[in-house]
């Protein structure tokens, strides 16, 4: 192996455990997040925006001796990043990236002040500026110039869809509306997320209408099915554990006797906390493309391409136990779904799933798009929906679904008994 083999190697173990410390750290355990944090810190040199998160992890773990130490190594380098590369704008969007983790968005602001003079083309630059901006108080709507951004970007409606959802989950809706009126013509059919965007229009305007998960599955997931892992993996996914978390509660025993249908499988993730208690396992996916890296996994015994709205499309089987980790989301009104899943479970089987958990003021239905995009439900609203499929909650965990923007989206998991 060589040096920077070596490098890259300690740089990923690094970002594992600053990962793993991050979910010990979301359930409570401490003393392995610091363990972690510890373990992460002696891989040799740590990248300057793994050792922001580490600071932050450690003071919440009351180390902020600890902290304080590496704090100072990250002013010092960010002082030599400055120095040499001032003018460069990768540099300022790597240094305000940096400040920004550790807390610092007014040290930020400057340096991406100048970056976007250097780079207007740079989406990352004017995403942080703006977020900067929104965390100070001193945004101002009417001053986003997107043009440059969306010309210059090989991912357009990326760019596009995360600034609007950004300005959306800050509360700047109107400016939201306006940028995304700014940019939607601009985009053609040159990128696979422009119907994304379009969706957030609705979100933003307080809508309730379902996204289409064929289109979702088709235009989206497909074009994220390679880096789909990874990516949900910086966004510190937490779906796949907290059904793990429900399944341990519910006592579902570890003894290969289950036959479990994982509806909506994706590239798999949850596939390890369901191998041990499955005699069976079926996979079920709309998108080719993840089920194509499931399948290269092999880790499924089957898998198949399914769409719960539709019931004619589900395995024509009997299952003990159905998960839906991360899908219903994507979903606004769930009635049709949980119907379709009560008609592939035997009576006394399980149904487990996670939501975005929303505000208990929702009005009704009980349950909207968020400026993501993505649907949040009301614990009352599924009550009620999985009552008319016959079901019962007999189970609830609440806890961090994943971050957005570096904060935590709110999440239920629900464990639900067929009736009969």
């Amino acid at each position: 192996m060589t040096q920077s083999d070596a490098e890259a190697a300690a740089a990923q173990e690094c970002a594992r455990l600053t990962f793993e410390a991050r979910t010990f750290l979301r359930n409570g355990n401490k003393s392995a997040t610091l363990e972690n944090c510890m373990a992460a810190l002696r891989c040799g040199e740590v990248p300057m925006e793994q050792g922001a998160i580490i600071d932050s992890l450690l003071r919440e773990c009351d180390r902020s001796d600890i902290a304080d130490q590496i704090r100072a190594q990250l002013y010092k380098g960010l002082a030599e990043v400055e120095a040499h590369y001032a003018d460069q704008a990768v540099a300022l969007v790597h240094m305000a990236n940096v400040l920004i983790l550790l807390g610092e968005h007014a040290k930020a602001t400057p340096h991406l002040d100048k970056a976007l003079v250097l780079a207007p083309d740079s989406d990352e630059a004017l995403f942080l500026h703006t977020l900067c901006h929104l965390e100070n108080g001193t945004f101002r709507p009417g001053q986003i110039d997107i043009a440059p951004v969306l010309k210059a970007s090989r991912t357009p409606g990326r760019a596009l869809s995360g600034l609007v959802s950004l300005l959306g989950h800050h509360g700047e809706k109107q400016e939201a509306l306006r940028v995304l009126d700014t940019g939607l013509p601009l985009l053609g059919d040159k990128d696979v997320l422009d119907k994304r965007v379009e969706t957030l229009r609705a979100a933003l305007s307080g809508g309730i209408e379902q996204i289409n998960q064929r289109e979702t599955a088709n235009r989206i997931f497909d074009s994220f099915a390679e880096t789909y892992d990874t990516s949900l993996a910086a966004l510190g996914n937490n779906g796949p554990n907290m059904i793990g978390t429900v399944l341990d509660d519910i006592g579902l025993a570890r003894d290969n006797s289950l036959k479990v249908f994982d509806a909506g499988c994706g590239t798999g993730l949850c596939e390890p906390h369901l191998r041990p208690r499955a005699s069976l396992l079926h996979g079920a996916d709309l998108s080719v493309a993840m089920l194509e890296k499931c399948l290269a996994k092999g880790t499924y015994d089957l898998l198949c391409r399914s769409d719960l709205a539709a019931a004619e499309t589900l395995p024509d089987d009997t299952f003990d136990l159905a998960v839906c980790a991360d899908v219903l989301v994507y979903f606004g009104r769930l009635q049709e779904v949980f119907t379709n899943l009560a008609g592939r479970l035997a009576p006394g089987g399980w149904l487990i799933f996670t939501v975005e958990e929303a505000p208990a003021d929702i009005p009704p239905p009980g349950y909207g798009l968020n400026p993501s995009g993505r649907n949040c439900h009301s614990e009352a609203y599924l009550r009620a929906a999985l009552a008319e499929a016959g079901f019962s909650i007999e189970h609830l965990h609440r806890d961090t679904l994943r971050l957005e923007f570096r904060k935590p989206v709110p999440g239920l998991a629900v464990a639900a008994k067929k009736n009969g």
